[in-house]
């Protein structure tokens, strides 16, 4: 039997031995997720002997003693996952998303075979100076394109020797009545550059060539044929009308402002009495005397015509206040078609001449709401559809005013200073239309199909309207 010492020292190495043993099994990470369970090699087993009575131990081989490892588990690879490409958006999707900052607006394009886009179409909204096109469309269809405004200078008798003893000028709402120097200040301008002035000075040379060289009691004006409010009361202070239209009435010259002012503000006296003294001026340059304006008054029901001047063709005309969005021309026809048709040389008896002439014409009034012809009231109503109706009129004969009243980037009108050097320059005509939150575009787009549109924006900044306008119009000229 061994010695106590002796069982006790195996003992313990044999604990030892299984310690190691049972500690060599552990964890291996087989990535994220997952652990897989591995054995591990032991190491060799080692041999005791004693020398003088204490255990020594001889070291383990350096050659590995080969063991069974388990079998390690290893999850299969993840499929790829797939790559998901956008589906590309379709054209009426790009539209909504390019006019969805703006909820309170309408667009509607035509092509030749109909509608492109339609949205909100019959939706009443302020239509700002594009509601001219419906103006210019019924004065169109009632008075024709042909027709002219004719101011007559007149007197109680025919000359005699030369002398009369009073000359009346007599207005016919003429809206582009001119002086020489109101003529040179338009010239100036970009926006103004092709507007069909009649000239006043004519006027004054044909009643020197009549053979008049006095007027002894001077010139009277007779603006008689229209109401002479010379505003609206539909028009608020915060619209700032007196910058933006000039003095309204039967007998007016240069568009009613105060002659010389930079910038341009209404006439704040009686713009006849202001017509009948540029008058007695030019009258003065061609050696005609006579004592300045005094007063109003109509003239004698059997007057004689000492000279005549007509204005350029209304379809012109439209075309000028289309292109340059001119208030005061908008609201002269009004009212000469209220005394023309209407009964009386009025605003209201107008606006109702144009609805029966805009219904005459195929035009949808559900919606529209006129309470003046130049659209700078926050009242007036237009509808997408309306406008659309009424620019389709262009292709006629009778209303090519309508197309040439489109405005041109780079050119003469409202866009002289837009969209120039973009890809819409050569391809965009149209007439615009702006007061506070109010933005509006109407015209033809040559697209990859010819397009004519209507896009109104309400309750909008300028600064987002300005950004939807031009990505409306960029999507568009996609359409095909």
């Amino acid at each position: 039997m061994s010695p106590p010492r002796l069982r006790r020292a195996a003992a313990v190495l044999c604990a030892v031995q299984v310690l190691v043993g049972v500690a060599a099994l552990g964890f291996v990470d087989d990535g994220p997720g997952a652990t897989t369970r591995v054995a591990t090699a032991a190491p060799a087993p080692v041999s005791t002997a004693t020398t003088a009575g204490a255990p020594t131990t001889t070291a383990p081989s350096e050659a590995p003693t080969p063991v069974a490892t388990a079998a390690r588990t290893t999850r299969p690879p993840a499929p790829p996952r797939p790559t998901t490409t956008a589906r590309p958006l379709t054209f009426a999707e790009r539209i909504a998303r390019a006019l969805a900052p703006v909820p309170a607006s309408c667009l509607l394009a035509d092509g030749p075979t109909g509608a492109v886009v339609s949205l909100g179409v019959d939706r009443p909204l302020a239509a700002a100076s594009v509601q001219k096109l419906l103006v210019g469309a019924a004065a169109l269809s009632a008075l024709g394109p042909d027709f002219r405004f004719r101011t007559l200078a007149v007197s109680a008798a025919p000359p005699v020797n030369g002398t009369v003893d009073r000359v009346w000028l007599v207005g016919a709402g003429d809206p582009v009545l001119a002086t020489p120097a109101f003529a040179g200040q338009l010239s100036t301008r970009p926006r103004y550059g092709s507007l069909p002035l009649t000239p006043l000075d004519e006027l004054a040379a044909r009643v020197a060539g009549a053979g008049v060289h006095t007027i002894t009691n001077g010139v009277t004006p007779d603006d008689s044929r229209y109401s002479r409010e010379r505003t609206l009361s539909v028009w608020t202070k915060a619209q700032e009308p007196e910058k933006n239209v000039g003095a309204l009435g039967a007998l007016v010259v240069d568009g009613g402002w105060k002659p010389g002012s930079k910038p341009w503000v209404t006439d704040p006296g009686d713009p006849s009495v202001t017509a009948a003294n540029a008058f007695t001026h030019l009258l003065s340059a061609h050696d005609v005397g006579a004592p300045a304006a005094n007063g109003q008054g109509g003239a004698p029901t059997t007057a004689f015509t000492v000279a005549a001047i007509d204005s350029a063709p209304l379809a012109n005309i439209v075309a000028a206040m289309l292109r340059t969005s001119d208030n005061f021309t908008a609201e002269e026809l009004v009212r000469e078609l209220g005394a023309r048709f209407g009964g009386a040389g009025t605003h209201d008896a107008g606006l109702a001449v144009i609805r029966d002439q805009l219904t005459k014409l195929g035009v949808p009034l559900d919606g529209v709401t006129l309470v003046d012809g130049s659209g700078m009231s926050f009242s007036d109503r237009a509808t997408c559809r309306a406008v659309a109706t009424a620019l389709a009129l262009a292709d006629q004969a009778t209303f090519h005013g309508l197309a040439d009243g489109l405005a041109v980037p780079g050119a003469p009108g409202t866009l002289s200073k837009r969209y120039v050097g973009t890809p819409l320059a050569a391809r965009l005509r149209a007439k615009t239309g702006s007061i506070t939150h109010v933005q509006a575009l109407a015209g033809t787009l040559a697209a990859g199909v010819p397009l004519r549109f209507v896009l109104l924006q309400n309750a909008v900044a300028s600064a987002t309207a300005a950004s939807v306008e031009r990505n409306v119009l960029d999507v568009l000229l996609t359409a095909s």
